[in-house]
C-alpha cells in the first residue's frame, strides 16, 4: 500500500514549476533517453504527469497510473494523449502488457514493495528503469522503505544495473526475464 499523499493539493502540479527544477530538472534530462523512442510505457507513479509528458515527447505511447486524485486529475489537464489512470498499485490491473515501466521514486513509498515486483513481472516485456533514494539517508515523511542495489536484487531476485547517481537519488535498470 502507497502512502496517502496530499502533496497534490498542497502544491499543486509542482513538478511543473522552474523552481523545483534541480535535481529533477536533470532526471527529466537523463531518464527519457534511456528508453527508445517507440514503444508502450507505463508510469508507475505518474503523479502530475511532468514524466509522462516528456516520455509521450520522445515518442512512446504512455499510461501513467497513481493513487492521488488531484495528481491524476493535474496530470490530465497539462498532458494530452496520455491515459492517466487512479489507482494505488494494490487494486490497478493493466489491460495489456507494456514493452517498458518507469517507476520514479515510488518503491519508497509502498507498504508492500513485493506489488511493483509482481506488476512488473506480470506486465512488462523489456526493462523497467527505477529511481529511489539512497538507503543511508534517514526516512522521510512518506517513506516507508529505502533500498540499496543489492535489496532491489534481491526483492527482483535478478541483476539490477546500476545506471545514474544524482543528489540523493539512484537510477538504475531492470531487465525481465528470458
Amino acid at each position: 500500500m502507497s502512502v496517502g499523499f496530499k502533496k497534490y493539493i498542497e502544491q499543486g502540479a509542482y513538478h511543473w514549476n522552474d523552481e523545483y527544477f534541480g535535481w529533477y530538472g536533470e532526471l527529466i534530462k537523463i531518464i527519457p533517453k534511456l528508453f527508445p523512442k517507440k514503444g508502450s510505457i507505463l508510469d508507475v507513479g505518474c503523479g502530475d504527469g511532468r514524466m509522462s509528458y516528456e516520455l509521450k515527447k520522445r515518442g512512446l505511447e504512455v499510461v501513467g497510473f497513481d493513487g492521488e486524485e488531484e495528481g491524476i486529475r493535474l496530470a490530465e489537464e497539462k498532458v494530452k494523449g496520455v491515459k492517466f489512470i487512479c489507482s494505488d498499485i494494490e487494486n490497478y490491473i493493466p489491460d495489456r502488457k507494456f514493452d517498458y515501466f518507469l517507476a520514479q521514486d515510488v518503491i519508497e513509498h509502498l507498504k508492500e514493495p513485493k506489488l511493483l515486483v509482481k506488476l512488473f513481472n506480470e506486465y512488462c516485456k523489456e526493462y523497467m528503469i527505477l529511481t529511489t533514494d539512497y538507503k543511508h539517508y534517514s526516512l522521510r515523511r512518506y517513506d516507508y522503505n529505502h533500498f540499496n542495489v543489492k535489496d532491489l536484487e534481491k526483492l527482483f531476485n535478478r541483476k539490477v544495473e546500476l545506471l545514474f547517481e544524482l543528489s540523493d537519488v539512484y537510477g538504475v535498470k531492470i531487465w525481465k526475464e528470458n
